[in-house]
Formats: C-alpha cells, sequence, structure tokens
C-alpha cells in the first residue's frame, strides 16, 4: 500500500517535470521575438556630465591661436560668360540700355507709387530715360518723357527755369531725327524766350544764347522751312549783333569772340540782302 502511493507520487513528480519541460521547449510568440529585437535595436544612451568651471578660469586660459593653422587656398572659381559675350559692341550696347530703360521705368513707378509724380528726383529719372530712349532710336517716345520732365522742372523751379534747358534741347535732337523740322524750330525758339525771361537781354551769359538761335536759323534757312524766310533772316541779323554787342559791352572789343561775331552779322545782312 505504501509502496503503491509512492509509486504515484513518483509517477506524478515525474509528470510535472515532463510539462514543465515541453513548455520550456515552446517556440516563442511572434509578438516576444519582436518585442526582443526591438529592445536590441533600440540604441543606449548615455548621459555625461561635466563638471562646471567658473568664469574666472575661462578667462585665464589663453585664446586660441589661428594664425598656425593651415588654411587651403580657395578653389577659382570660373565667371560665368556673358550672356551678349556672342555678340559685337553695338548690340551688346543697345541690349545693355533695354535693360537699363526697363529699371528706370521701374524706379519711376516706384517713385510715383510713393508720392513723388512731381518731385526733382523724378525730373532727372525721367531725363535719363528720355536719353536712353533715344539713342535706343524711340525718338518718339523720348520727346514725351522730355516733355513730362520739363513739365516737373518748371514746377519745381519755375516757368522760366534755365534748368529745363538741356530737356528742350534733347527734345530739338529727337524732333530733327524724325524729320520733324517745324517742331524742332517751335522748341529753339521757346527755349531762346526761357533764357531770355531768366537771364535777361544784358546778361553775358546770353551771349552763347544769341548765337545758338542764330545759327539754328542759318541751318532752318537751309533747310527751307519757312515760305517766306525774311523774318528769320531779320532775326539772325538781330540775334548776331546783340551777342556781338553784349560781347563788347562785358569783355570789350579785343575778346576775339568780337571779330568772329561782327563777321556773322556782315553774314546775316549778305543773306538779307541776296
Amino acid at each position: 500500500m505504501k509502496r503503491s502511493a509512492s509509486n504515484r507520487l513518483f509517477s506524478l513528480a515525474a509528470l510535472v517535470s515532463v510539462l514543465s519541460t515541453a513548455h520550456a521547449q515552446e517556440p516563442a510568440s511572434d509578438a516576444a521575438v519582436a518585442a526582443t529585437e526591438e529592445d536590441r535595436s533600440t540604441p543606449v544612451r548615455i548621459l555625461h556630465f561635466e563638471p562646471p568651471i567658473s568664469l574666472a578660469k575661462l578667462a585665464e586660459q589663453p585664446a586660441l591661436d589661428l594664425s598656425a593653422v593651415p588654411t587651403a587656398p580657395l578653389p577659382d572659381v570660373p565667371e560665368a560668360p556673358s550672356v551678349f559675350a556672342d555678340l559685337d559692341p553695338q548690340e551688346q550696347a543697345y541690349l545693355q540700355r533695354l535693360q537699363d530703360i526697363d529699371s528706370y521705368e521701374q524706379a519711376l513707378e516706384e517713385l510715383e507709387f510713393q508720392g513723388g509724380a512731381w518731385s526733382a528726383q523724378i525730373a532727372e529719372e525721367l531725363a535719363t530715360l528720355g536719353s536712353l530712349l533715344h539713342q535706343q532710336g524711340d525718338y518718339e517716345e523720348s520727346i514725351e518723357i522730355f516733355d513730362r520732365a520739363v513739365h516737373v522742372n518748371r514746377v519745381n523751379y519755375g516757368l522760366y527755369s534755365p534748368e529745363q534747358i538741356p530737356l528742350v534741347e534733347k527734345m530739338v535732337e529727337s524732333h530733327v531725327a524724325l524729320g520733324q523740322w517745324k517742331e524742332a524750330d517751335e522748341q529753339q525758339q521757346y527755349a531762346f524766350y526761357v533764357q531770355n525771361k531768366a537771364y535777361g537781354a544784358r546778361d553775358p551769359r546770353m551771349i552763347s544764347v544769341f548765337q545758338n538761335l542764330a545759327r539754328w536759323n542759318v541751318t532752318s534757312f537751309y533747310r527751307g522751312i519757312d515760305p517766306d524766310p525774311s523774318q528769320r533772316l531779320l532775326q539772325t541779323y538781330l540775334l548776331f549783333r546783340a551777342a556781338a554787342d553784349t560781347v563788347e559791352a562785358h569783355f570789350g572789343q579785343r575778346d576775339p569772340r568780337y571779330i568772329e561775331l561782327l563777321q556773322d552779322v556782315a553774314g546775316a545782312s549778305d543773306m538779307m540782302t541776296r
């Protein structure tokens, strides 16, 4: 009886041992394997703390001497070829002016947007833009720009300001380039009128003004822009005479210009006679 009970206990213990061994030998589940692999792939982070250093010790440390550190020279970067490289100088200048015209037009728009439509600065920008357009051969547009600059100039400096004369002369050049001699003559007469009002007839600065209009009249005479040139020739004679008298009054008869102007007076008189 005792032996039988002992055998049963032994058999029960053996059974538990076998079951435990079998359970240990069972393959692990997919979730367990994944968790294990994730633990292995996760990097281990180690925190390292440096002991604090006082500011006094930092100030005592010598500064780094970088002069002895070898430096390699920077490589030469070749410049990008210009977009105008294959063009002749005339074409390059033409395209460059196109870019400049676009830049000045944008600058004018910004000035107008900022409320400077009548400022002296915009008059300068208009003058430059008009010159660029004239050089490009856009004579009609250049005349419009110069005319606008003249109006702005009058607002800033007055109706008879000499500052507008270079702009008027540019308009004359553009009219001549278009063959518009009547319009060019009107601008020349206007320039004379403005300077006469600004300086006065006795001012020595009027010497060149008298000469310029007189010579313009001679050119206009040979161009045949007047049906009856008698009035223009008479004006030419009076202009040369006024220039000679002004030189004599301010600089004397020994001034070289005086003799030259007397010769011009004689020539104008001969033209009137013929």
